[in-house]
């Protein structure tokens, strides 16, 4: 099974970040729980290629934004959103 380890941010200089959740996903969308009213950015890294979206029901799929195996990435979020993720 593929993960997603998602950390939560109050900005992108924080140097403590929040509680890690790592989602397990596969070819059925997963999402993440609600992320924190303080937090603003979300950094991710996959084992393997899946794509992403955000949104307060997010439904990730084959049109969404892909994220690279191996690859991190940061992102700006709304607080109370969440993060659906599916296998590439």
């Amino acid at each position: 099974m593929s993960e997603l380890n998602l950390t939560e941010y109050v900005s992108k200089d924080k140097i403590e970040p929040a509680p890690v959740q790592v989602l397990e996903y596969s070819d059925s969308p997963t999402q993440s729980k609600p992320f924190l009213n303080s937090t603003k950015f979300i950094r991710l890294l996959a084992n393997s290629d899946c794509f992403l979206s955000f949104g307060p029901d997010p439904e990730a799929g084959i049109n969404c934004t892909l994220l690279v195996g191996g690859e991190t990435e940061v992102f700006g979020v709304i607080p109370g959103h969440k993060l659906s993720v599916v296998q590439a």
